[in-house]
């Protein structure tokens, strides 16, 4: 009789032992699940589809839906859905990332190669005529920001995307837009136009604005502002913007200016479907608005926290801080709330309603 109480003792024992590591098993597993993603406080209509690995300090990038990871002296490309394709080697000094919707090029900041990318495939590698300094890349075009052969000079040349390969030389028709020094570029959706802005380093109290047609090597108007406001952001029917960090004028085909924004601290401006969308400090307000170029701002729009970012994609206003990403709709509404467990580095939209979340440790693909 002992023996049998003593054997039920034991069952009851191990039972008990059991049911106490399944638990701390399920607890430490939702810990962990929690630690990277926080998926509990993740509304039921987003989801986290698939998550890539990352070392720190990594650089994405994004076309056609395709994922790009830059680590290491290398590029891993991915599908929207997380899955590995292939990956390319990069023996460049000073790696830049830039990208459009249709295009991704990887370039050797102050060399002269540069790697272009489509589809999830490398195209192929150029070589500049002088050292880089920026390369912005559009839907259809390229642009090349490079030192001149004189002094401060520099030189920007266009190169088109046609049938995947880059018009010999890198450069169309061999035509160096400016002779100035060239920090930024846009470029008009509804007209073959471009605007630079350029500066004199060694006087930065004026800014030098051309607008060029493509193809052609004189520019068809320009500007210059006595102030330095070194970023452009067009819109349309030949009107852009022209920003520095607390004022914002808009400038019409006819090069009139009319001041849009001053005395604001202006974080984070991005065009999207030739409007402009912005973040802010106006009037002591954290505010997110809309610039067109018929009516300046459109709307404005107070928010309840600060940003360390700003993306305007797929009919969206995406911000975040920290471990939180907002989004809102063109119209300023709120759309929702994401929260994740590590800070928030880069987010990229790549289409079908999803989002690549960047942090220190993971690229997590969001659907919503």
């Amino acid at each position: 009789m002992a023996k049998r109480r003593n054997k039920k003792a034991y069952w009851i024992i191990f039972v008990f032992l059991l049911v106490v590591a399944i638990a701390v098993g399920l607890i430490f597993f939702r810990t962990e699940i929690l630690r990277f993603f926080k998926a509990d406080v993740i509304s039921k209509d987003f989801g986290v589809e698939s998550s890539i690995p990352i070392s720190t300090g990594s650089i994405a990038a994004s076309e056609n839906g395709y994922i790009y990871i830059y680590a290491d002296n290398g590029i891993s490309v991915y599908k929207g859905n997380g899955e590995f394709l292939r990956s390319y080697l990069l023996s460049y000094s000073d790696t830049q990332i830039t990208f459009s919707k249709t295009h991704v090029i990887a370039y050797d900041k102050g060399a002269t190669s540069y790697t272009v990318f489509r589809d999830g495939k490398k195209i192929n590698e150029y070589n500049a005529k002088t050292p880089i300094t920026y390369v912005f890349a559009f839907d259809e075009y390229m642009f090349l920001l490079c030192e001149g052969a004189a002094g401060y000079e520099g030189a920007v040349y266009c190169s088109s995307y046609q049938t995947d390969v880059v018009i010999p030389d890198g450069y169309k028709n061999e035509i160096q837009y400016s002779v100035k020094y060239p920090i930024y570029i846009d470029i008009f959706d509804d007209e073959d136009k471009f605007v630079t802005v350029c500066c004199n380093p060694d006087d930065m109290s004026k800014t030098y604005i051309e607008v060029f047609e493509i193809g052609k090597s004189t520019p068809v108007s320009g500007i210059t502002l006595e102030e330095f406001l070194p970023k452009i952001v067009c819109l349309e029917k030949g009107a852009f913007l022209a920003v520095n960090d607390n004022k914002m004028i808009k400038i019409d085909n006819k090069m009139s200016k009319t001041t849009i924004l001053e005395d604001s601290i202006i974080t984070y401006i991005s065009r999207y479907d030739k409007n402009a969308y912005g973040y802010a400090i106006i009037d002591d307000e954290v505010q997110i608005f809309k610039v067109d170029s018929e009516n300046g701002i459109e709307w404005s729009k107070e928010v309840l926290s600060a940003s360390s970012g700003l993306l305007s994609a797929e009919k969206k206003i995406i911000i975040w801080q920290g471990q939180s990403l907002s989004m809102f709709t063109l119209n300023g509404n709120d759309f929702h709330t994401i929260q994740a467990d590590s800070q928030i580095q880069q987010v990229l939209a790549i289409g079908n309603k999803k989002l690549v979340i960047i942090t220190p440790r993971n690229a997590v693909i969001y659907k919503y």
